[in-house]
């Protein structure tokens, strides 16, 4: 594809019909590709912009001439043909170079801007702004991402050395090697040199002539008790118990000892715990299930672990157990739309992300949040909830109630999770698939006909053209797809 070479700066590419035809063919815009009819013209302000996000995003293309709806048509565009002293325009506003091509498509004429990539540590900026994209969204860089694009250059936290100088008595006293080997299924080495050249190359310590340097991610994911390393010390999980269903009265706050990976089972247990259990009898056995699924709670923890924002100082990852939800809170905003998080991954701290993944703390990139909407959809829970404030990112999972008992928004919301888990699954939504979700029977139609109404009115869902005609076979896609 194209685009990729964009990023990358290889060469000028030329843009032919096929490729076109492909980039139509994708299931969704992406942060490098967007549409537009413009089949008469295109205000200038927002070209600028689209150059200037796409270009912070890693470069890819506009095409004009192309409706940015699904199913895509070839519908044309009678931009200025002046192609020449539009480049031009162009350069001399955003300050730098944008390929116009003309490509005839099925006989009418699509205009292609290919936009290069910005340069690693550089943001392109217009009249004062940076720009960027969050799906079909053109905004303006939040300060967390512009600073985020001005690090580029500089290490990265994980790779940040947090104790200097250390023996390799240090280095076995202050990490938790045993943890590090066990999670592999691996006996620790006999010889030290081995288990430093290991840890070594995970990026945990680094070699200091004949001493060694523990850099944040080691410290972080291993250390045997977090206080020994000040700088990062705050970044502890915080585990809360309240009575009942506000901050009124705290029954008991926890803040961890271990580092994250070492110390995440243990965690989990303690968590597990500590959370009410529901007496549930199948085939004669009565066993006691968690209110709220371990699995999602596990997933939901480690992802926060993984895309906080590290360098949000006096912010911590917190968990708060209420009578009805558990909430958890990471320092950082997320790097994609929130309604995103089935399809989409963009991790902050990726090397930190990639051990955790291979430490099996995890799921494989991009197939974690599907399964928290699973597990809500098998024990019938009401849809979790993702929200945001100015410094961090909350995820809640809520305790069991009936349908009747759910809002509005609560079932909106379970519409729109359910669509994109099974879009993403490659299955159709549709008002079965949604009374079996809400566990409602053949008598309930209308009830889930009002929901998905409401949910398509609210731009979460949308009909596919397939079938739109027909009320009884009606099937429905997330907004994106």
């Amino acid at each position: 594809m194209a685009i990729l070479y964009y990023a990358q700066n290889h060469y000028e590419s030329m843009t032919t019909p096929n490729d076109i035809r492909r980039y139509i063919s994708l299931p969704s815009e992406t942060n490098n590709i967007e549409f537009k009819a413009a089949t008469k013209s295109f205000d200038d302000d927002k070209l600028y912009k689209y150059c200037v996000a796409i270009a912070n995003c890693g470069g890819g293309c506009l095409i004009l001439g192309v409706t940015d709806k699904k199913p895509r048509l070839i519908c044309g565009t009678e931009w200025p043909s002046d192609i020449i002293n539009k480049q031009s325009q162009i350069f001399n506003k955003i300050g730098f170079k944008v390929d116009i091509q003309e490509v005839s498509v099925d006989g009418k004429r699509v205009v292609v801007f290919e936009i290069p990539s910005r340069s690693k540590g550089h943001p392109y900026e217009l009249d004062g702004a940076y720009y960027t994209r969050v799906g079909s969204e053109l905004r303006p860089m939040r300060a967390d991402e512009l600073s985020s694009i001005f690090n580029e250059t500089k290490d990265t936290w994980e790779k940040i050395i947090i104790k200097e100088h250390c023996s390799e008595s240090d280095v076995l006293n202050l990490l938790d090697v045993k943890s590090f080997y066990a999670m592999r299924g691996l006996r620790v080495p006999i010889d030290t040199c081995d288990i430093l050249l290991d840890l070594k190359h995970e990026a945990i310590v680094c070699q200091n002539g004949k001493e060694w340097d523990i850099t944040n991610m080691g410290a972080i994911l291993f250390a045997k008790n977090l206080k020994e390393f000040p700088d990062i010390s705050h970044k502890a999980v915080r585990f809360i118990i309240y009575n009942g269903s506000s901050r009124l009265e705290t029954i008991n706050e926890t803040v961890g000892v271990k580092g994250y990976a070492s110390g995440f089972e243990g965690l989990i247990n303690y968590i597990k715990s500590r959370i009410p259990t529901n007496e549930i009898i199948k085939d004669a056995l009565r066993s006691d299930v968690p209110i709220f699924p371990i699995k999602s709670i596990r997933e939901i923890v480690a992802n926060a672990m993984i895309h906080q924002d590290f360098n949000a100082s006096g912010l911590s990852l917190k968990i708060e157990l209420f009578s009805n939800r558990i909430e958890i809170t990471n320092p950082g905003i997320p790097q994609i739309d929130l309604r995103r998080f089935v399809d989409e991954c963009n991790s902050r701290n990726e090397n930190l992300a990639g051990l955790m993944r291979q430490l099996g703390v995890c799921e494989e990139r991009g197939s974690g949040f599907d399964k928290v909407i699973f597990e809500s959809e098998f024990y019938q829970l009401p849809p979790p909830k993702i929200t945001t404030n100015e410094f961090s990112t909350t995820v809640t999972l809520y305790a069991p109630i009936p349908f009747a008992k759910m809002t509005k928004d609560d079932r909106i919301r379970a519409c729109y999770l359910h669509c994109c888990l099974r879009y993403v699954a490659g299955e159709k939504t549709n008002n079965l698939s949604l009374r079996n979700r809400f566990k409602l029977n053949s008598r309930q139609v209308a009830v889930v006909s009002v929901i998905i109404k409401d949910s398509v009115d609210a731009g979460y869902i949308k009909v596919n053209p397939e079938n739109k005609d027909s009320t009884k076979h009606r099937t429905y896609s997330p907004f994106w797809a």
